[in-house]
């Protein structure tokens, strides 16, 4: 078990489980990527494995497959001696899993995706009546928001005819409604109930409830209808602690009900059949092709389901869970143009729209727009909240690299005269892209330091995101003022492999663009939405071998050179192309993974320079140095390259991933950090701050020097001080200290922190003895540069202070890191037998079609067992 997790990337999910009846029967519980069985069947890390099963196991395994292995894996597996498969295809299905980020799964498959509730219920008449109601729904809503962590949205919603009429409306996991009625923290809600309301509550739940839920709903004698699923997605995470959109504020005026403008809507849209089966079938058809190209198309859509009326057999509902303005991309997505020829010929007029929660005035408008084909209701929202994140948790890249995020910069001028209110547009048009964009995942606007008339927007964004980006309507008003404020047209440089689409349009439109292109590369960042385990600070770094943060990842880019002569680089990068598939097999601890081009050496007559780029795991780096299956690139670079390596570390490697350096020879340069921890998680695992409020976070770096003969004596103090630091400022996310690689006196505190931590940092009293010791081994004040846009708050504070820090100002902007979403600690595997012996934690188990994943369930039949003493207390154990 421990070999396939330290070898299998795509083993995702595996367990070893004994037989409820049989003590010598076995099961292997896999769920993996497609093809990653055959990877499993031919590791030869198994041997040991397999031998032991040859000994003391009896025959062969007998495979069931559910979900659709590609033709590769079931020639492999017809060729394979001693393996008995039973296939369980899929019908239809999808899976987003790219890794373990997100739980995604058919419904008429998967059984407990999140569900929807709507629970209807009455008020007594009479305005006091109501307002003690609303009164206790408030103080009810913000106890279910502190103590059911599984309610990922829950609103309270006034019925638009009916002023007695209310709604509980909810998205959650699918058992989160047991914890809910159960919950103790709401009795004073359901006492006023029986004062101020009528009956009991009329329950809509649409979705696949579990057997319990549907058991305790029935014990309870809840009146309740199910909405059963027929197919549907979702990209809800298997965490709501992934990400929070702004909340609302519980208001007791039941005037103030546009509370949650900008919150996620559900929508239930009532669709009606023309009589006959044949219809039916044609329209189900239908809705299946248009189900898979709204998940592939639109990304603000987070759950989406198409159910049917559990009376009526010509009736259906499309149920959605998505992003407030979303609702427009859906109705303007072209793709949807089949499935509206369909609706014309086997559905019966328009679609009846019930609308959960506060819509934005263009959701309103649109709707009001369309006519008579669209008939809504909207259930306004009184209060609620969300924990989740907009759909960009994990990516949706496409998993073999060719539809990989790009960064862009693109360059704007502006008239001088100009530059105010030119500014004033661009944060408007922030604001605009941050609502209406969720595929730009990092968007800044940066005034060049040698011209403050000149501009650059950049971004890191996936891959067509940039398309929606050129064509968004909102950006109308910025457009304008740019024709009005600014000077010619934008420059753009692009960093990545945008796809064609994306080409056609940047050359339709005439934008002048330079393409810096990866020639091929892979990332698992949305495979890693958590984050890495802290350093440990607790003892006195040596001054000669100050090798502190090695738990935490390091950045390398290796330049390489190609022997001049285009069939020397065709060569050259045949062999890359080869080994990067390799490497994204072979070694998980490679988080990405690039090979790129040098934009400034691409003359094929004089030989061309490449560099690998990679962020990994700090030993990942001895793994990718011993990893043999890369012999045949390392041939292939003696043959058509040039020379060894040259090596950039940024970071603290490891004695042995340093050693490993030099026995290759390669030449290298150090970027090393003395002390150090991070609480960072992966960057988009969620959003963070508003951007209107000016406070994202911000980086400093402070600049010191060290008296000569003190420099092991300040070390030692510098490490108390990170550890005191650690201990007592959360909002300090990111520290290490520092050396100059040419001054051996001069060091520097780099921080990533929350923007008024910076004053919390200045003033935190803990660090006095620090302080002290600075002043008598240190040689002068800190230089500190600043980057980002500090509160008006730390600049007094830093002024009154005497410092002068240089501030390097963002103009707008905002960021979609979290400041409080880690640390997620890193399991390790323990060497022990017993040492730890907790179940996984199961992400996502689904049938999935397409030749993406698949469940496995291997029997290992009738193994002999091997008694053991246990020295510590005795008992039996199994060793295997």
């Amino acid at each position: 078990m421990h070999t396939i997790e330290a070898t299998e990337p795509g083993m995702l999910h595996h367990t070893f489980d004994q037989d409820p009846i049989d003590p010598t029967k076995f099961y292997w519980l896999s769920y993996l990527e497609n093809e990653a069985l055959m990877a499993h069947f031919a590791n030869p890390a198994l041997g040991p494995c397999t031998a032991a099963h040859g000994a003391l196991g009896v025959g062969g395994f007998d495979l069931n497959i559910y979900g659709v292995p590609s033709t590769a894996v079931k020639d492999f597996l017809a060729s394979a001696p001693g393996i008995a498969v039973t296939y369980y295809e899929s019908f239809y299905g999808y899976s987003h899993i790219y890794g373990n980020c997100t739980t995604i799964a058919d419904p008429a498959y998967g059984g407990l995706l999140p569900i929807v509730t709507v629970a209807g219920l009455y008020t007594k008449p009479g305005l006091g009546n109501v307002t003690e109601y609303l009164l206790a729904a408030t103080r009810a809503m913000n106890t279910i928001e502190l103590t059911e962590p599984r309610m990922w949205h829950h609103t309270f919603e006034k019925d638009p005819v009916d002023g007695t009429k209310f709604y509980w409306v909810s998205f959650l996991e699918n058992e989160g409604l047991l914890a809910h009625f159960y919950n103790p923290a709401l009795g004073a809600y359901m006492a006023a109930h029986g004062a101020y309301g009528v009956g009991g509550f009329d329950l809509n739940l649409y979705g696949t409830a579990s057997a319990e839920v549907k058991s305790f709903i029935a014990s309870a004698g809840i009146s309740t209808t199910y909405y059963q699923s027929l197919s549907g997605y979702t990209r809800i995470p298997n965490m709501p602690q992934c990400g929070q959109i702004a909340q609302t504020t519980a208001s007791n005026d039941p005037n103030s009900w546009q509370t949650g403008n900008m919150l996620p809507v559900i929508t239930v849209a009532g669709v009606r059949v023309k009589p006959g089966q044949g219809n039916v079938t044609e329209y189900l058809f239908a809705a299946a092709q248009a189900m898979n190209a709204i998940e592939a198309t639109e990304p603000g859509m987070l759950h989406h389901t198409f159910e049917r009326d559990p009376f009526d057999g010509t009736k259906f509902y499309w149920v959605s869970f998505l992003e407030n303005e979303a609702l427009m991309a859906h109705f303007y997505n072209p793709a949807l143009g089949v499935y509206m020829a369909a609706h014309g010929a086997y559905g019966i007029g328009g679609f009846e729209l019930n609308l959960y929660g506060t819509a934005s005035a263009e959701v309103r408008s649109f709707i009001g727009a369309a006519g008579p084909g669209m008939q809504p209701t909207y259930y306004e929202s009184f209060v609620g909240y969300s924990l989740l994140p907009r759909g960009n948790c994990s990516m949706m890249s496409d998993p073999v690299g060719r539809m990989l995020p790009i960064i862009t910069v693109a360059t704007t001028k502006v008239r001088q005269e100009n530059v105010t209110q030119y500014l004033a547009a661009v944060h408007q048009a922030m604001i605009t892209i941050e609502q209406t964009e969720p595929g730009m995942l990092f968007h800044d606007f940066v005034n060049d330091p040698k011209n403050d008339a000149s501009f650059f927007w950049t971004s890191y964004l996936e891959n067509e995101a940039l398309l929606a980006h050129f064509v968004n309507p909102a950006m109308g008003p910025y457009l304008t003022a740019h024709g009005l404020l600014g000077v010619g047209s934008f420059h753009i440089n692009m960093y990545g492999t945008p796809s064609m689409d994306v080409r056609a349009f940047i050359a339709a439109a005439g934008i002048p663009t330079t393409y810096h292109e990866t020639v091929l590369g892979f990332s698992r960042i949305d495979e890693f939405c958590g984050g890495y385990i802290q350093t440990n600070t607790e003892s006195p770094p040596p001054a000669a071998s100050p090798h502190f943060g090695l738990t935490l990842p390091i950045i390398t880019a290796a330049k390489v050179l190609v022997k001049p002569g285009i069939g020397n680089v065709t060569e050259y990068l045949h062999a890359a192309a080869l080994a990067m598939g390799v490497i994204e097999d072979t070694e998980p601890g490679m988080l990405h993974h690039t090979f790129d081009m040098d934009p400034s050496d691409v003359d094929y007559t004089s030989g061309s320079t490449f560099w690998w780029v990679s962020f990994l795991e700090n030993n990942a780096f001895l793994e990718h140095f011993s990893n043999p299956a890369i012999g045949p690139y390392i041939s292939a670079h003696g043959e058509y390259g040039i020379g060894p390596f040259d090596l950039m570390v940024i970071g603290v490697p490891t004695t042995e991933v340093r050693a490993a350096i030099t026995a290759a020879g390669i030449p290298v340069t150090y970027y090393d950090s003395f002390i150090g921890y991070s609480r960072i998680p992966d960057h988009n695992c969620t959003m963070m701050s508003d951007p209107t409020n000016r406070l994202l976070p911000i980086i400093s770096i402070g600049r010191l020097l060290v008296k000569r003969d003190n420099v092991s004596q300040y070390l030692a103090e510098a490490n108390i001080a990170m550890n005191v630091i650690e201990q007592t400022e959360p909002g300090m996310l990111w520290h290490t200290f520092d050396r100059d690689p040419t001054n051996e006196t001069k060091f520097q505190w780099s921080s990533f922190l929350e923007n008024e931590a910076l004053l919390e940092h200045m003033l935190n009293p803990a660090l006095g003895p620090y302080i002290t010791a600075h002043g008598e081994l240190g040689v002068g004040g800190f230089d500190l540069h600043v980057y980002g846009t500090p509160s008006a708050a730390l600049r007094g504070f830093l002024a009154s202070a005497g410092m002068t820090p240089t501030y390097y100002e963002s103009v707008v902007g905002f960021s979609r890191i979290a400041e409080h979403c880690g640390p997620f600690p890193v399991p390790s595997l323990a060497e022990e037998d017993d040492a730890d012996d907790r179940d996984p934690v199961v992400i996502g188990i689904a049938s999935a079609a397409g030749g993406m994943f698949f469940v496995v369930m291997a029997t290992y039949v009738y193994m002999n067992v091997i008694d053991k003493k246990d020295s510590v207390d005795g008992g039996r154990k199994v060793e295997f």
